[in-house]
């Protein structure tokens, strides 16, 4: 994938594998026991992308275009699509577990002159757009809704979740300005986005998150739990229904950027560069994964067995590691 496999996602039951570069424009289909790539779609200036698990669909977002690609018969069905590739960039996607429903959060760009220096300066504005992709078309926007902040879909695509950080206070420590911030993680019915009517919400202060801003988070498939990646390099696990903190994990080494569940919901995987994956029912670590810090491995997956993870790294390799050595099974090289 150029210089960076960007995610890899699982499908048909583990027996093929997902995976989207950045730099290389491309989307793959592999099969994670040979290495053999089975599959290879365009798609220019990727930002993101989602795979219906059970389904044959992939979303793909990128710069000025996001699109629909069958992953079986190499069909694609254009959702959205700018004649300026720097007006629209589809950087955050999440879709439900049938397929039916996604959420895109989306910028807008463009170039402003000012009247001092009669110089050029870009304005942002931030979106989150609703799709009902049951659509014959392939999918119809139902709504969409000012907003910054990337969000995810509950499996079933009834509610959607997202995170807010404010600044709440600032004072002098030691001749040193020290910022407190408030994050809110708030839920949205989806058929009721435009009301803005909040259903669920839970804050998060600084004394919680280290410096109060969650990097990322995961809902359990079961809708059940969400798992919070903290700026300060905390991760909690925190009941939906209460509130309630199930588990809070400190990383040994660096700090947590990214989290996600495994299929079954029995795990959780978590890191940046390094991965640790934790058994959720008692908070136990069952393995770590250690690539060569060379590489910098942005993200992981796991398979649906949990025998396997996946894991894309900057040169455009998609490694597959056991999870019980923790040793890499299978390279893949085709992503250049």
């Amino acid at each position: 994938h150029g210089d960076r496999a960007q995610k890899m996602v699982f499908i048909n039951g583990g027996k093929q594998l997902v995976s989207v570069g950045y730099n290389a424009n491309d989307l793959c289909v592999w099969n994670p026991r040979t290495g053999e790539q089975l599959r290879r779609f365009r798609q220019p200036a990727v930002q993101s992308m989602e795979v219906v698990r059970d389904g044959p669909w992939a979303v793909v977002g990128g710069n000025s275009r996001l699109s629909l690609y069958h992953l079986r018969n190499a069909r694609r069905v254009a959702l959205a699509a700018s004649r300026d590739p720097q007006l629209s960039q589809y950087y955050g996607l999440s879709v439900s577990a049938d397929g039916k429903r996604l959420v895109t959060s989306f910028g807008h760009t463009r170039s402003v002159k000012r009247p001092i220096g009669n110089r050029h300066t870009f304005d942002q504005n931030w979106f989150t757009q609703f799709w009902d992709l049951t659509d014959e078309s392939g999918g119809k926007p139902l709504a969409t809704v000012d907003s910054r902040h990337r969000g995810q879909l509950t499996s079933d695509g009834k509610l959607y979740l997202a995170s807010e950080t404010k600044q709440v206070g600032e004072e002098m420590v030691d001749r040193r300005r020290v910022r407190t911030y408030v994050t809110r993680l708030r839920a949205w019915p989806f058929d009721d986005v435009k009301s803005d009517r909040v259903v669920w919400e839970r804050e998060f202060s600084d004394s919680r998150s280290s410096r109060g801003s969650i990097k990322s988070f995961a809902i359990s498939p079961d809708s059940s739990r969400v798992a919070l990646a903290c700026e300060g390099g905390g991760m909690w696990l925190v009941d939906l229904a209460t509130g309630e903190e199930v588990h809070h994990w400190q990383p040994p080494d660096g700090y947590f950027d990214r989290v996600q569940f495994s299929r079954d919901g029995r795990y959780i995987i978590a890191g940046r560069y390094n991965f640790h994956i934790y058994d959720v029912e008692t908070g136990a670590l069952r393995q770590k994964i250690v690539p060569p810090a060379v590489t910098l491995h942005d993200l992981a997956e796991l398979s649906p067995n949990n025998e396997l993870v996946a894991t894309g790294d900057r040169n455009g390799d998609v490694k597959l590691w056991d999870v019980e050595t923790g040793k890499v099974r299978v390279v893949f090289h085709g992503h250049v």
